[in-house]
């Protein structure tokens, strides 16, 4: 019967769209045949210029006026450029506008790409005005100007790029000297109101010896002042048609949205049935009360089929709440299709977080999903096994997503806190994947772990250490050998302990030449601090140099210059380990408390000291080096 009903309202929701689509059509056809045509208005802007040569040459005495569109012109020659920009109105039929036109000239430094590296403004601009009439009663018809221009001496344009760049060491990128010509105009135009403000930049490239420039012709831009939108000719933009009909398409858009709501949940319901029905066999139905256990979700139901197997249990499907469970003594395992699909949609999200901090590119982004679903694996997984992604730098980005902090466990401690073993066992931290850290200063159990979007996670732990706690992030992988660890009560192990390198002057200067320009040399830093080969580390060093990476790059070049160093709690916000917030409360307790930084982000399990350490470590090591590049210099 409900299958039914669904179909009649999915088939009555379908005729009205259709319908909707033919009112939204005849209502845009409708418009555009009452409305009345508009003389359309373009502002052309031609750069016009003469280039005379004023010192004389063999080939060219001085007052040599020299044709545009030669391949090369000779600075032997002293030629100096006349630009005198031309504004012409194409389709002025009556009105008044008036005008004014600013010329700035400006050296700049662009790449293959024409993004830009610098800019320099080298001219005191002056503004004209002018008038633009016709049909105005006690005006001359007047549809064009043409300002007085500026003379550019391209030499001198030269020698001040080599100025610039060897005072910013980066003699990189293709130059040119460019006339940037600023218009505005203001009034009526053919009976309709006009306020505009036009660029036009015509750029002159400059070598070593000559310059090259595009002929006048080739440099005309044509602006629309009054474009006619009834011309069915594709001049009509989209967001005029929506504007000009808004009804008919907020209707047939509602429509739309009730239609993909409701095939998307039938859909939904369609291939959970489907899913139940695959896996009947193996499934009882029945209601499922659950109190004082452990509760673990299972994200689809063979996973939860398969572990029913492997425990020798049925799995049992609750009625009401439409969940599966298979139950053991200490342990719920749940499968519930809202929560799990919620989940899913939730991690597809951090493939475009990755992109958009460049920790991957698109290119590892494709190849990591195509792998995901070869293997049935997670994102993250997919993409440390293929080499694209350490731990570290995965966990921490998914805590900053959570909005939680990212702790390293530091597997060298002396001794770790064992209190809470008689309320949860090592086996029940492993599956639930945490391990407790210790109370820190506000009386918060601090509890480490990888499964973060687990919500049930965080009441299973109250519930078992009967405290207030607090989650924090850390890599699987290092929760697992600290909870090893304190089973075998094996605490000491050797530490490296770690110093400045030497470098040479080359790789010096290679560093700080990189710096100044906002990037990090990641493999001379490694260097440095004393990894020769990225797999020595393990994982963390490498995170925090993306971290300070972001830094640098957003640092101004003055700062860069005067080898500005960046403290720890930077450091850490960028790498991902401490949020906004817990750094606002840090450095509040800290003006109360009688202990450093550091000491307080270890005593209050906010960062381990072995992180402390090597975040310390590489910007002592940056600050050697740059130390070191300067006074070798």
């Amino acid at each position: 019967m409900n299958r039914v009903r669904n179909k009649s309202i999915i088939i009555l929701i379908i005729a009205l769209l259709i319908l909707s689509f033919q009112w939204t059509y005849w209502s845009i056809q409708s418009n555009n045949n009452t409305s009345e045509p508009i003389q359309e208005l373009f502002l052309t802007i031609t750069p016009e210029y003469k280039i005379t040569s004023n010192k004389d040459l063999r080939i060219w005495p001085a007052g040599t006026v020299f044709k545009q569109g030669m391949v090369a012109y000779f600075y032997a020659a002293l030629p100096e450029i006349n630009v005198t920009p031309l504004i012409e109105l194409d389709g002025f039929e009556n009105g008044l506008l008036e005008g004014s036109i600013e010329i700035q000239v400006y050296i700049q430094a662009i790449d293959d790409k024409s993004q830009v590296y610098w800019t320099y403004q080298i001219n005191n601009p002056r503004i004209r005005t002018f008038t633009l009439s016709k049909g105005i009663e006690g005006k001359a018809d007047q549809s064009e100007f043409r300002t007085l221009g500026v003379s550019l001496d391209v030499l001198s344009a030269y020698e001040l790029v080599n100025e610039v760049r060897e005072e910013l060491m980066f003699p990189a990128g293709f130059f040119q000297l460019v006339v940037s010509s600023i218009i505005r105009v203001d009034g009526t135009a053919n009976g309709v109101p006009i306020e505009r403000e036009i660029v036009q930049e015509f750029p002159i490239s400059l070598q070593t010896n000559t310059f090259s420039i595009s002929k006048s012709i080739d440099a005309v831009s044509q602006v629309p002042l009054i474009i006619d939108s009834n011309n069915l000719g594709g001049e009509m933009s989209f967001l005029d048609i929506i504007r000009e009909n808004l009804f008919p398409v907020s209707v047939s858009f509602v429509l739309i949205i009730i239609l993909i709501s409701i095939l998307s949940r039938n859909l939904s319901k369609s291939k959970a049935a489907i899913e139940h029905k695959r896996y009947k066999e193996w499934i009882t139905e029945g209601n499922v009360t659950i109190t004082g256990k452990l509760l673990v979700n299972i994200l689809n139901l063979q996973g939860l089929v398969d572990l029913a197997i492997d425990l020798d249990k049925r799995v049992i499907f609750d009625i009401k709440t439409k969940k599966y469970f298979v139950l053991t003594e200490d342990i719920v395992y749940v499968y519930d299709i809202a929560h799990s699909t919620a989940l899913l949609e939730n991690k597809q999200q951090l493939g475009k977080v990755l992109l958009e901090r460049r920790l991957i590119s698109p290119e590892q982004l494709e190849t990591g999903l195509y792998y995901q679903q070869r293997m049935g694996i997670r994102l993250g997984e997919s993409l440390m096994a293929l080499g694209f992604m350490n731990e570290t730098t995965l966990y921490s980005t998914l805590a900053s997503q959570k909005k939680i902090e990212y702790y390293e466990p530091d597997l060298d401690m002396d001794n770790y806190d064992t209190s809470w073993i008689n309320k949860m066992s090592i086996q029940q931290a492993k599956t639930l994947m945490v391990v407790p850290v210790g109370k820190r200063i506000d009386g918060k159990y601090v509890i480490a772990c990888s499964e973060i979007s687990n919500d049930a996670i965080v009441e299973t732990l109250q519930e078992l250490l009967v405290t207030e706690i607090q989650i924090i992030a850390a890599a699987p992988s290092r929760i697992y050998e600290m909870l090893d660890r304190i089973e075998k009560y094996n605490y000491k192990t050797t530490t490296k302990e770690t110093e400045f390198q030497n470098l040479s002057k080359n790789e010096l200067k290679q560093f700080s030449n990189a710096y100044y320009r906002g990037v990090i040399e990641q493999d001379i830093l490694l260097k440095a601090v004393g990894i020769i080969n990225k797999k020595d580390d393990n994982g963390e060093i490498i995170n925090l140099i993306k971290g300070l990476e972001k830094i640098i790059e957003k640092m101004s070049w003055k700062d860069r210059n005067e080898n500005y160093i960046p403290d720890l709690l930077d450091l850490l916000i960028e790498s991902n380990y401490l949020t906004q917030e817990t750094v606002e409360w840090v450095n509040k307790e800290i003006s109360l408390e009688k202990v450093t930084l550091n000491q307080f982000l270890s005593l209050n399990y906010i960062v381990s000291e072995n992180t402390i350490k090597n975040a310390g470590l590489l910007l002592t090591t940056l600050e050697n080096i740059l130390n070191i590049s300067r006074n070798e210099t």
